[in-house]
């Protein structure tokens, strides 16, 4: 009985090739972020306001596709629900609350600190084929960060030599995105790196991680973060793989980010 009910419940092959479609609200995002890139790029615009809009706006069209890879992963695990709930669209306002999910995490980075982790998706891991999937789907979302770092870094290396305000965009960018894969592995409960190594642990264990993270997941990670040490390797990190695939101008950018405090 259960086969049956799962098999009629599930969305006919149109309604999640529909729900694979871009939303327009993703869509309008990526205008924003690509379109304030080519101004800067060409000189048409520069100053930390602009700097501040492509940040934002691609902030935004990361924490997009870090969902994405999340439920796509999941969908393809077993979780057809997820078809049903519009995270295969890309919508930023389906990614949970909006205020923790993007006002919050932007607005801390506009203070001056690295990229929270921003929305969440829900998946029914009772669905999910195997322990594999279960820890694929966490993986997906640093994944596709890596994805969208790497894309920033080739992008800063087309640019040329005079490049105005589009290279320390670019390249403080970068760092939030580097700095994000860092956090979003740290095991713990509310981040990515716990749920990957969630389907392995003892079940009671497993279930304390899950009744933290749906508490106050969000409250413990910002006390984990406060601390120097902690606040050291994910800079530190960041940095190294910024260095790595040769990434620079990250200085320059925070000033224009914080123009406000450094009076750039």
């Amino acid at each position: 009985m259960a086969e049956w009910f799962e098999r009629f419940s599930r969305p006919r092959r149109r309604t999640v090739d529909k729900a694979l479609l871009p939303s327009m609200n993703f869509l309008l995002v990526c205008l924003l972020f690509a379109g304030t890139g080519a101004l800067l790029w060409h000189g048409v615009i520069h100053g930390p306001g602009a700097v501040i809009v492509f940040v934002v706006s691609g902030s935004i069209v990361a924490l997009c596709l870090h969902e994405f890879g999340h439920a796509i992963v999941a969908y393809k695990g077993g979780d057809w629900t997820v078809a049903q709930t519009g995270y295969l669209d890309l919508d930023p306002l389906k990614y949970t609350d909006p205020l923790l999910s993007i006002v919050l995490p932007l607005v801390y980075i506009l203070i001056g600190g690295f990229a929270l982790p921003g929305g969440a998706v829900w998946i029914n891991h009772s669905l999910l084929r195997s322990a594999v999937w279960d820890s694929a789907v966490s993986v997906a979302g640093p994944a596709a960060d890596l994805g969208f770092f790497l894309l920033l870094a080739v992008i800063y290396h087309l640019l040329p030599d005079e490049a105005g305000d589009i290279a320390p965009a670019v390249g403080v960018l970068a760092y939030f995105e580097a700095t994000a894969i860092v956090l979003n592995l740290l095991p713990l409960p509310g981040l990515d790196g716990f749920g990957i190594i969630r389907p392995w642990l003892p079940p009671h264990v497993a279930e304390a991680g899950n009744v933290i993270a749906a508490g106050f997941g969000f409250v413990l990670v910002l006390l984990v973060l406060s601390s120097a040490q902690v606040g050291e390797v994910v800079f530190g990190v960041g940095s190294w793989l910024c260095h790595l695939v040769g990434v620079y101008d990250v200085g320059a950018g925070w000033n224009m980010l914080n123009f406000w405090r450094t009076g750039g």
